[in-house]
């Protein structure tokens, strides 16, 4: 009589791949397909963007690194060789669906499904910016409607290259010659053309 080995009663979960699309940099154009097992979720792919040396958020005003991502329902297009492409829809708010960080990736996504990241946006550094270009555009009006005339950023340069020209290099003539030209005043059409440039 021979005898059979003894089978484990907990079966060995076969470890299969497959395929999702991840969209970088919000640009369709940039819906790179990625290979992963069926033991991975969906923090494991925020390694991706730990580990390539390149910045995939939308745009400076978002941090570099995804907190999580977000499966997009739309149904995508079928190339004639039989690939598959996403319209920008694809990453309308109505196509979206949140999925958490520790769920497996192909329990919540279908093969080939295309994955969001959801970026935290860097709202200090989005005011900061905006204000400064507010601000830039405002002390670039014209001198004759500008409520503050004299805060123009031309007008502290000119300044500025005076007393460098005049104090530091020592050509005090020089200094005063490109001083008049500059700031001898402008009729308001002249104005307006140059605060156009």
């Amino acid at each position: 009589m021979s005898e059979e080995k003894p089978t484990s009663t907990a079966a060995k979960e076969e470890v299969v791949r497959g395929d999702v699309f991840i969209r970088m940099n919000d640009d369709e154009e940039k819906d790179y397909c990625f290979h992963v097992e069926n033991t991975k979720t969906f923090g494991d792919l925020i390694e991706i963007f730990k580990t390539l040396p390149l910045n995939l958020s939308p745009s400076i005003y978002y941090e570099r690194i995804p907190v999580g991502f977000k499966i997009s329902t739309y149904p995508g297009y079928l190339t004639r060789e039989g690939g598959l492409l996403f319209g920008y829809e694809a990453a309308e708010e109505k196509y979206l669906k949140p999925v958490p960080n520790d769920a497996l990736i192909f329990s919540k996504a279908w093969n080939g499904q295309l994955l969001i990241p959801v970026f935290p946006e860097r709202t200090f550094f989005r005011y900061t910016v905006n204000t400064g270009l507010v601000l830039w555009l405002y002390c670039d009006l014209p001198e004759f409607i500008s409520p503050t005339p004299g805060l123009s950023p031309t007008i502290f340069i000119v300044k500025g290259i005076w007393a460098l020209l005049t104090y530091v290099i020592g050509m005090p003539e020089v200094a005063d010659k490109v001083y008049s030209e500059i700031m001898t005043p402008a009729p308001p059409v002249g104005q307006c053309r140059s605060s156009k440039r």
